[in-house]
């Protein structure tokens, strides 16, 4: 390492002062040690850097900067250039072909090459697995229960590019799990909470597996465990004395076996058929690589076994982390700031990690930073506190999301919004199973990102998501938001989420409803666009009939405390009509989806009767506690012929099934709702600069356009994987003099252009 004096590196965002020092470090050079040079004779709060070299630098102990580090920058010299990796690095030139026979092997060159695809055989490449890293990382991987292989899984780079462990089906495509496949169930013995333990476990039948030799591997799936479509998870599989083609595995639910039972499986040497897939064998304890077109004998191959993170800013403040690639990193999150102020994440890549950034404190900022091939999720947003009102401040900004929740179960996002006052704007997110984002905690904000190709095998989720009523004065704006094929929605308001506004977004691309709101009330959904959706806003009252509230005073005693509104804090007074709820409604308290405003949103060409509506059990909710104005249904070529649309009011036309049947009441929200048709000869033009093409047809696999879903059609379609055009961006900006104006007055247009990723001095072009 050397060092030098000299004036830190300006940048365009952030105000820049004199550096009391430089310390430059070489890959190879102990982090830490150049960071205590770095401290020598610096006085407290003085500006200086840490400048990491060009080339790839192993991270062994976690770089620590605490509450005297203000005004320190880890930075890369040239950036993107200098890479941070944990675990065990090697070179392409140390890796052999995997035909070659190795001397003192128990297996020959032959055994081997068996298990590998003849297509494949002479291009793979395998290297020894160092033995205390194969008995920490990988050994018994399958063992492990659930959550245990997500979290233990290694994780393979080339040159900071993520590399996919071997995995049957390809592509989008998934196995389904059939009550025909099903056998029984077996006892076996899985590593719960570290500690073993026999369960009873069913085994299945895949055809598949005639060509797996999985007495030899660390084989598992990931999927949809059980009846429930977002419940994912991962399990081990074994082979089974049942037959070649029986597989036994270590946790799932036979009685729920049905369209949503899914799954991928990974890591078999007999998979290995693309550029990139990488699997290891249990037996030979060798890793085995199909590498791509870019390999070279000077490859830098890491494989993730660090769990702790690379850098940790505890009490830090004005700490600033730029330029830097991190990449092959497992466990926790490869930056944690906690409980600092003012620290700056910019301009970084976040590559075939498990997750990201953690941010808690107050007024940080991740800013124009990439993540792609995230395991896991890319930014935890915490900070603030919701008795006092403090803001957090914490801001997500100008950050692209590619590729996330990979290997993961629920809640593996974007960006995970906690606290209170933290911010998410001009993101783009896509390439999930699940969700985009999870908004917990009040006064959190939304804004101006673009969300599309997210719960691709998620159903009952959203593309925006947030439960419970903890939500109020968060606020959901000018944001263009779509999903995947299938039964999730573009905003989902669930389990009683409550006090949040939906103002001005573009929901377009969605598999099923544009907003759902799942019985919360104070709830605002204001001036926004529906397209391409099955259907724009549906509503319940499980509030009125779920169990989990019949016991009103415990319900309304948790939320009093969480909040503090029986002490009158600062929240109370912020939030009068949450504070004020008890008093309204009394004893007799109304926890269904009471006093909402639905206005000026316009449904354009939703095929679904759904367009919006109330589903009811049992009780309705009185038309004094609804406002639903200024809403517009346009069909610009008019209904299909022997269609009905429930926007026309006549629900009698509503099929029977299983959202609809005797024990449910539906009814329209607009009572007298504006409806504009077309016909094919003159459709109805609005003014919009260019309405995007659908990249799916939401029709494909629902009744008629009119009813629920078809489950078998939407499994057909998914069992091809179900791949989608190109997202079309479009451009919904109003032309002078538009039609939508004159229909809808009060209809404010959308700031389209300013959605998504901007150019400023790290990200200089928009991908």
């Amino acid at each position: 390492m050397t060092k030098n004096i000299g004036v830190c590196a300006a940048t365009a965002l952030f105000a820049t002062a004199l550096c009391a020092a430089e310390v430059v470090v070489k890959p190879g050079d102990d982090i830490g040690a150049a960071l205590a040079k770095l401290r020598e004779g610096r006085k407290p709060g003085e500006r200086c850097e840490l400048v990491l070299a060009d080339g790839v630098h192993r991270v062994m102990k976690t770089i620590k900067l605490g509450k005297d580090d203000g005004g320190i920058v880890i930075r890369s010299k040239n950036p993107g250039k200098a890479t941070v990796a944990g675990g065990w690095i090697f070179k392409g030139s140390d890796m052999k072909p995997a035909a070659s026979s190795w001397v003192g092997s128990l297996f020959s060159e032959t055994d081997l090459e068996r298990r590998i695809q003849k297509e494949v055989r002479g291009k793979c490449l395998a290297i020894d697995i160092p033995e205390d890293i194969y008995t920490n990382r990988f050994a018994g991987l399958s063992r492990l229960f659930h959550g245990g292989i997500q979290k233990r899984i290694p994780i393979l780079t080339v040159d900071g590019e993520y590399q996919p462990i071997s995995h049957w089906p390809n592509g989008r495509e998934r196995w389904w799990l059939t009550k025909e496949a099903l056998c029984g169930t077996v006892e076996r013995e899985v590593v719960i909470y570290e500690k073993p333990r026999k369960v009873q476990n069913p085994y299945f039948k895949v055809e598949r597996a005639k060509g797996w030799d999985l007495a030899d591997s660390e084989a598992f799936l990931f999927g949809c465990l059980s009846g429930w479509g977002y419940e994912a998870g991962s399990a081990g599989v074994f082979a089974s004395t049942n037959g070649a083609d029986v597989v036994e595995v270590n946790r799932l639910s036979p009685q729920s076996v049905n369209t949503y039972t899914r799954f991928v499986f990974f890591n078999l040497l007999e998979e290995i058929d693309e550029p990139g897939e990488w699997a290891f064998d249990a037996k030979t304890k060798k890793l085995v690589l199909y590498p791509d077109a870019g390999f070279t004998d000077g490859s830098t191959c890491a494989v993730g076994t660090f769990d702790s993170p690379f850098i940790s800013l505890k009490g830090a403040s004005d700490v600033r982390i730029e330029g830097i690639v991190f990449t092959a990193k497992c466990g926790e999150h490869c930056i944690v700031i906690e409980n600092g102020s003012g620290n700056v994440v910019a301009g970084c890549r976040f590559s075939g990690v498990r997750q990201g950034v953690s941010v808690s404190g107050l007024r940080n900022k991740v800013v124009s930073c990439d993540f792609e091939n995230l395991l896991d999720n890319g930014v935890t947003l915490a900070g603030g506190e919701v008795k006092s009102m403090t803001r957090g401040g914490n801001v997500v900004e100008n950050c692209l999301f590619s590729e996330f929740g990979i290997l993961s179960g629920g809640y593996a996002d974007a960006v995970i919004v906690n606290g209170c006052g933290n911010a998410v704007r001009h993101c783009e997110m896509h390439g999930a199973i699940g969700h985009a984002m999870d908004i917990r905690g009040p006064e959190n904000l939304v804004e101006y990102c673009r969300i599309y190709d997210v719960c691709r095998d998620h159903d009952d989720s959203g593309a925006l998501y947030a439960n419970g009523v903890w939500s109020y004065g968060t606020i959901i704006r000018y944001n263009d938001i779509g999903t995947s094929v299938g039964l999730s929605s573009g905003i989902y308001l669930d389990d009683f989420c409550c006090g949040t506004t939906v103002y001005g977004n573009i929901l377009r691309n969605v598999g099923h409803f544009g907003v759902f709101i799942s019985g919360g009330r104070d709830i605002t959904v204001e001036n926004n666009i529906f397209t391409g959706c099955w259907g724009g806003i549906r509503l319940d009252n499980r509030g009125l009939f779920w169990d989990a509230w019949k016991d009103r005073e415990k319900f309304w005693n948790d939320v009093s405390r969480h909040f503090g509104l029986a002490e009158g804090t600062a929240f109370a007074k912020a939030h009068p009509r949450l504070a004020d709820w008890m008093n309204k409604d009394g004893t007799n308290i109304i926890t269904g989806p009471v006093d909402n405003e639905y206005r000026n949103n316009l449904y354009l060409d939703i095929p679904g009767y759904s367009t919006s509506f109330l589903v009811c059990l049992g009780r309705d909710i009185p038309d004094s506690r609804i406002t639903a104005e200024g809403n517009m249904y346009v069909r610009t070529k008019g209904l299909a012929p022997g269609a009905n649309d429930f926007a026309t009011g006549d629900s009698s036309k509503i099929p029977d099934n299983k959202h609809t049947g005797k024990s449910y009441y539906v009814r329209s929200l607009d009572r007298n709702v504006k409806v504009l048709d077309g016909t094919a000869q003159e459709p109805v033009d609005l003014g919009f600069v260019r309405v995007a093409k659908p990249s799916f047809d939401v029709s494909d696999y629902y009744w008629e356009q009119q009813g629920w879903v078809d489950e078998d059609k939407l499994r057909a379609k998914r069992e091809k994987g179900y791949e989608q055009t190109p997202f079309d961006v479009g451009d919904y900006s109003l032309a002078a003099g538009a039609r939508l104006l004159k229909e809808m007055p009060n209809f404010k247009p959308i700031p389209f252009a300013e959605i998504g990723l901007y150019k400023d001095e790290y990200r200089t072009t928009i991908p």
